[in-house]
């Protein structure tokens, strides 16, 4: 009578499959899940844009720096977008200064405040077909008051 004895290979060796083929797939399988990790590194930014006196700042941009990311700032100020890890934002809005700041790995949630910028328009006259300043139109011009407007 034959005496027949337990294998010792896992069940994947034993005739199944190769070790190199194995091997190869062990491989293809690592390569196959490595980049989930690298693309997960993304982070939700949230934060509020204020001006100097601590009122939000609607319809401000903000915007990561070398990405088409960005959104802009609801009625309240408040924002939320997707952030490479430690990439720099842009703030911007009319009459406030830009601000870049560079995100540390770990801040995910703050207040931003903008500083003004004084530069004042100077007098803008609307026209049918673009603006003038008041300076360079010929012929006449009328001022309508807030009780004339519709």
């Amino acid at each position: 009578m034959k005496k027949t004895t337990k294998s010792t290979k896992p069940f994947f060796l034993n005739g199944y499959l190769s070790k190199p083929f194995f091997i190869v797939a062990v491989i293809l399988l690592h390569a196959l899940f490595a980049p989930v990790a690298v693309f997960a590194q993304n982070k939700i930014v949230k934060g509020r844009v204020l001006n100097e006196e601590g009122e939000a700042v609607p319809r401000a941009t903000v915007s990561i720096k070398g990405t088409s990311n960005g959104t802009a700032t609801d009625n309240s100020g408040n924002f939320q977008l997707s952030d490479p890890a430690n990439g720099t934002i842009i703030i911007s809005a009319v009459n406030f200064v830009t601000l870049e700041r560079k995100l540390p790995a770990t801040d995910t949630g703050f207040d931003v405040k903008l500083v003004s910028s004084n530069k004042n328009l100077s007098e803008v006259v609307v026209v049918g077909y673009g603006t003038q300043k008041r300076k360079d139109v010929t012929g006449s011009i009328v001022s309508v008051t807030e009780s004339y407007a519709i």
